[in-house]
């Protein structure tokens, strides 16, 4: 095979590429696993002089743009709140890890660019590791959990149902789903076949873990979508994307309402249905949000919420849910408590920025892999709304792989002609 760059795509240029494509779906062995793939992946780049020159050059290639000025102001906002910090070791250690990973965004972009046999192999891999790694976690939680727990270390004779630590390891489906999409449809037959396997695979590990964070980033990526479509479709068409639109959302709806309406709820006066938001998401959001506005600037340092005062003290209705057991669940409340109005609005902008040039290229061009990115970008908030920290590494580290995977196809290389 030979490259877009004139060289040859040998089984050593192959492997850590592999590598990449199969770093996110192995996050069901853990995030150890993830970061050595990457790791190895960036050591390979590293020791290669062609993919070395075309990293440092990825490296170079945001400067001066508006994207880079946005992000660079987003730190500058996120830097004061560190003054307030109850742990600044660990604060300006996920600072710094959060700004390599951004740094890293474009470089990532530009190694994928060097071949496009070298992208279809990450793809593939991906794919193809995305349908196996779900087969095993669907294993596990169907058939015997020991499957999982000794692979885990954590014994063979540990028979603890599996479904709630592969919840987490579901919550990529906003991620995997959109991209398997896409791949079915950039491929055809098998692959085609193995893509639409992947996704569906990662629908049913939503379901059977009962994931509503990731339910919400999937209708919603679904919502965009079905918007973006619906662009240039007849008035009946458009009518038809509202109806599905409107039906997905009241399906959901009413199955939440049945299935939480029973469940024994503290009274006070809450600000959503708790049949919609549970009570324990709210509680900590209000105590949360009662902290931000003490240091409504620049917050109260990165990553230290779970440090404040109240942060142990027991959600009233719980038998041993914290006010803050680690993080507020809730990535904007998050933010503006920890880096303040300064940085929750400074990081909505690089965001909306984002968003902005990616429907703007889908609508010039059309090419599915602009929906893919939108929806993927879309999906990731959406939950984010309710699940995970936005500080947590293995979750931004997917994010990145997974836009610089779909963006290669759309964003134009230097001095290639390709691209819209």
């Amino acid at each position: 095979m030979v490259g877009t760059m004139g060289t040859k795509t040998t089984a050593t240029s192959v492997i850590p590429f592999v590598m990449l494509g199969l770093a996110v779906p192995s996050l069901v062995f853990g995030r150890t696993v993830m970061a050595v793939l990457v790791t190895v992946f960036l050591l390979a780049a590293a020791a290669s002089g062609p993919l070395r020159s075309v990293f440092l050059e990825g490296l170079r290639r945001p400067v001066g743009t508006a994207l880079f000025y946005l992000v660079l102001l987003m730190f500058a906002c996120w830097v004061p709140g560190l003054g307030e910090s109850r742990d600044l070791m660990d604060s300006a250690q996920v600072l710094l890890r959060t700004a390599l990973i951004f740094v890293l965004f474009v470089p990532f972009l530009a190694l994928l660019q060097v071949d496009r046999n070298l992208h279809e192999v990450v793809l593939k891999a991906m794919i193809a590791s995305a349908v196996v790694f779900a087969a095993y976690a669907l294993f596990a939680i169907l058939v015997t959990p020991q499957i999982y727990w000794g692979l885990r270390l954590h014994g063979w004779d540990n028979i603890s149902p599996a479904f709630k630590p592969l919840k987490a390891y579901s919550a990529l489906a906003v991620m995997v789903v959109p991209v398997s999409l896409w791949c079915a449809v950039r491929f055809m037959g098998l692959w085609r076949a193995a893509a639409l396997v992947a996704a569906g695979g990662f629908l049913v590990l939503v379901w059977l873990t009962s994931n509503r964070a990731a339910m919400a980033g999937l209708i919603g990526a679904a919502i965009v979508v079905a918007a973006l479509l619906s662009n240039r479709m007849a008035v009946r068409y458009r009518f038809l994307a509202a109806l599905f639109a409107a039906g997905l959302v009241a399906a959901v709806s009413y199955w939440l309402f049945h299935d939480r309406a029973p469940i024994e709820v503290p009274e006070g006066e809450w600000l959503f249905p708790t049949w919609l938001i549970d009570f324990e998401r709210q509680a900590m959001w209000r105590h949360v949000w009662n902290i931000a506005w003490e240091f409504p600037w620049f917050g109260i340092g990165i990553n230290t919420i779970n440090l404040t005062p109240g942060a142990d003290v027991i959600i009233p209705g719980t038998n041993d849910t914290h006010m803050v057991s680690s993080h507020p669940h809730n990535w904007m409340v998050e933010i503006f408590a920890e880096t303040g109005l300064f940085g929750l609005l400074s990081l909505c902008g690089v965001f909306l920025f984002a968003a902005i040039r990616i429907v703007r290229g889908y609508l010039s061009g059309r090419n599915p892999a602009w929906l893919a990115a939108i929806a993927v970008l879309t999906g990731y908030w959406t939950s984010g709304l309710f699940n995970f920290s936005v500080w947590a590494a293995w979750w931004q580290i997917s994010l990145l792989i997974m836009m610089a995977v779909v963006l290669t196809d759309v964003i134009r290389r230097p001095g290639s002609a390709a691209g819209p």
